[in-house]
């Protein structure tokens, strides 16, 4: 039960070239790029600003990384993390504390080469110029879910007894209590995935998401684009079979803080308190 988390600077580790370039106009914006903060032409940026490029569309967790994603304008190096939000379909990137970027430099934030999950590319790079300040505050907060909240969520709306509890839960995923979380869902396969994606042409489901997890925990942070159960709480075109909660429960479909909320805790490592005996 016990899994260490930390800041979610840890999950994907990225360079940035700094030093002052002159300022070019963007290219023109690819249709998966929706909006950015900060936005082109921005100036007086936190060094340590966190970033964020919202997208029209999911893409594969695996084709955000240091190649797709990137902040230079020269020589110096400083680390960055990033990762993508499925719930708010935004790429997140931050900065590590000990390596904030140079005040008062003009920075291309380039993002590039992502792939959908149809297996889409894109079709051009997309890139933001923008200059920091002195400042290293940060505008927008690193968010934090406790499990008892999480918990409460489970409990009204996903673990009854005639879905993912009780004696034989669906599926064989029960998330009725921590232990059984622990049991079930965190590092674990869908029971789907093996039979039906190989169904016939045209059925619901797709291979791109065969080989993710449940709920995808590493060894510091846990990865929500990874897990299998975001896209089903989503009701995401690419699962197999109904939506989480099932689409003729009296609950209904999750409102979006409470995937964000789900989201946020699977980031942070799924930790969870166990049961008093």
């Amino acid at each position: 039960m016990n899994r260490r988390f930390c800041l979610p600077l840890a999950l994907l580790m990225l360079v940035a070239e700094a030093c002052d370039v002159p300022h070019e106009s963007s290219s023109s914006d690819s249709e998966w790029v929706v909006s950015s903060f900060p936005a082109d032409g921005d100036r007086d940026v936190s060094r340590l600003e966190r970033m964020e490029v919202e997208l029209d569309r999911r893409v594969h967790p695996n084709s955000v990384h240091r190649g797709s994603v990137e902040i230079s304008s020269g020589v110096n190096f400083s680390w960055l993390s990033a990762y993508f939000d499925l719930v708010t379909q935004k790429i997140v990137i931050g900065l590590n504390p000990d390596y904030p970027l140079r005040p008062y430099v003009t920075y291309r934030l380039s993002i590039r080469e992502l792939v959908d999950l149809d297996g889409n590319t894109q079709p051009e790079s997309h890139q933001v110029i923008f200059r920091t300040g002195s400042r290293t505050d940060v505008s927008i907060a690193w968010p934090r879910v406790e499990w008892s909240e999480v918990q409460r969520i489970f409990s009204k709306s996903c673990s009854g007894a005639s879905c993912h509890g009780g004696s034989t839960p669906a599926m064989g995923l029960d998330l009725s209590n921590a232990t059984r979380i622990e049991q079930t869902a965190i590092g674990a396969f869908s029971r789907e995935l093996p039979t039906h994606m190989v169904s016939a042409e045209g059925a619901r489901g797709s291979y791109s998401l065969l080989a993710f997890r449940i709920i995808d925990v590493g060894v510091i942070n846990g990865r929500p684009a990874s897990s299998y159960m975001m896209y089903k709480l989503l009701d995401d075109s690419h699962i197999v079979g109904n939506a989480m909660p099932h689409p003729d429960a009296k609950t209904g479909q999750l409102e979006r803080e409470k995937l964000e909320a789900i989201s946020t805790w699977i980031l942070f490592g799924a930790v969870m308190q166990p049961e008093s005996e």
